[in-house]
């Protein structure tokens, strides 16, 4: 804000003034409220971020991760080369969900051998930069990610070791 400049926000309900505005609404979120209701136009620009994968695996063996919890601790030896690992929650729900490309062969499969499945998560510290833009016609923020080549080995090496890690 500006030197005495109180922010006016307006909304269909009522309107009302505040000396200091705060929003905690994460990074992506917070950008696009700030330019959903005019209160920046740089909010939202060049946004640094971390990528996560989900990787589902599935094992011979039944390995029961419908019965733990979520990570506790996070695979850390490859932090040095930009990425960790960890497993992830495991409910029926949230791992069909997170594979919508799965033919209903597949799905059967699975839902009939869920003991032998998990999910993982390979977190990357990318150099890349994400960039929030709000349409007036559409209710949702739209993100642009530019990767560096170097994020895509990142990438390519964090799905590789993880791999090697699991099986």
């Amino acid at each position: 804000k500006k030197d005495n400049q109180k922010f006016k926000i307006e909304t269909n309900k009522s309107n009302f003034f505040c000396e200091n505005l705060y929003i905690c609404a994460g990074a992506t979120q917070s950008a696009y409220l700030l330019r959903k209701h005019k209160l920046s136009r740089f909010a939202g620009r060049n946004i640094k971020f971390h990528l996560n994968l989900k990787i589902g695996a599935f094992f011979k063996s039944k390995i029961f991760a419908n019965n733990s919890t979520i990570f506790s601790i996070d695979v850390d030896h490859y932090k040095k080369r930009g990425f960790t690992f960890n497993a992830a929650n495991f409910q029926k729900e949230y791992f069909f969900s997170s594979f919508p490309n799965l033919d209903n062969k597949k799905i059967i499969f699975y839902n009939n051998n869920l003991d032998n499945c998990g999910i993982y998560v390979t977190q990357i510290k990318v150099e890349g930069q994400a960039n929030l833009f709000h349409n007036s016609f559409i209710d949702n923020p739209i993100i642009t990610y530019k990767l560096r080549e170097k994020d895509v080995t990142l990438i390519s090496n964090s799905i590789k070791y993880l791999s090697e890690i699991l099986f």
